[in-house]
């Protein structure tokens, strides 16, 4: 019998095709990897079947998100629910998806600087300043206190 183990009920799956599992390291095999730590993460994806069939017939709901974009999307709800019970407002808007607004921001950044901009072509300076400009963005805020209302949860 597979023990009701709180780490298994918080583990959470993300649905993606074979080609990306090299970039996700097995991180997108959780539920696999916290029955069988010492699992090879090349070797998740083909345990994780017989996992989610072991896991139904002892009743333990098996959670999947599509996606990277699923997953931020369910952790965005999740933290805005838990903000929302301890009678704060989530951060910065009331909508969900508006909670996906930075992980959308530093998405386009990444796909201007790897794609975008090599593929058109733009002088080295050019490409050495933006490069420059999104390491001070990303500096500065890692530097300046982000007013969060949700984390004085005392």
């Amino acid at each position: 019998c597979l023990p009701r183990d709180p780490i298994l009920s918080a583990a959470a799956d993300v649905r993606c095709p074979r080609w990306v599992d090299w970039f996700h390291g097995g991180l997108q095999f959780q539920i696999a990897h916290h029955l069988f730590p010492r699992l090879r993460s090349d070797r998740l994806r083909d345990a994780t079947p017989e996992v989610y069939k072991l896991l139904k017939e002892h009743g333990i709901p098996v959670h999947v998100h599509d996606g990277i974009w699923g997953g931020v999307a369910a952790t965005s709800r999740q933290l805005a629910t838990a903000c929302k019970e301890a009678g704060q407002k989530p951060w910065f808007i009331a909508s969900g998806s508006s909670l996906q607004f930075p992980h959308v921001f530093w998405m386009i950044v990444h796909i201007v600087l790897l794609i975008v901009l090599p593929l058109s072509c733009v002088g080295e300076q050019f490409y050495f300043y933006t490069w420059m400009a999104a390491i001070g963005m990303f500096a500065s805020l890692l530097v300046t206190p982000l007013v969060v209302p949700c984390i004085g949860l005392a």
